[in-house]
């Protein structure tokens, strides 16, 4: 079996398990924040308020899982590339002065991979370790940052909504 082969699904298992945590540990602020925007000011639970405010967290998440994709495809596609090279595993008896051993392995049938081809691995590590968490940690923060923003004009338009109702009731009392 091709390393290409094993390390996809590896690579896509941890895209499902991270989009799965995202979803079920979801940062403090943003509960408080679903919590505040779902209360009325009278103190009672809206339910309409409340899938709105889902709703705007599932948005935010489908930004983050986007760049997920986005780092999940092009680590994919560059080790396709890189696939096509084929690098011999290194000797390392053969580094330490034995001059009666060559310098590279030969592959042989009891060898896992027996034509390893550890370009794929240097890409999926790169792709693993550095270009996925400088994007995802971008993307996260921005997401969550629009969320925010978001959120706090629903709230100031929920106070708005609330205080004009109460003027209403003011101005109709007959006493």
């Amino acid at each position: 079996m091709n390393l290409f082969w094993i390390l996809v699904p590896v690579q896509l298992l941890a895209f499902l398990s991270l989009r799965l945590m995202l979803r079920r540990n979801p940062p403090e602020s943003v509960v408080e924040i679903i919590r505040n925007n779902s209360t009325r000011s009278d103190g009672s639970f809206s339910q309409g308020r409340y899938q709105k405010e889902i709703d705007s967290f599932n948005r935010w998440l489908n930004r983050v899982d986007g760049g997920l994709i986005f780092v999940f495809l092009v680590t994919t596609l560059a080790a396709l590339v890189a696939a096509k090279f084929e690098v011999p595993l290194p000797n390392l008896s053969g580094w330490l002065g034995n001059e009666n051993q060559p310098m590279f392995l030969e592959p042989t049938s009891d060898m896992p991979f027996p034509s390893m081809h550890w370009p794929i691995i240097t890409v999926y590590a790169v792709g693993t370790f550095v270009l996925a968490p400088i994007i995802i940690l971008h993307l996260y923060r921005s997401a969550l940052n629009r969320f925010r923003m978001r959120a706090n004009a629903r709230f100031l338009d929920y106070y708005r909504q609330g205080y004009e109702k109460t003027q209403q009731l003011v101005n109709s009392d007959p006493g």
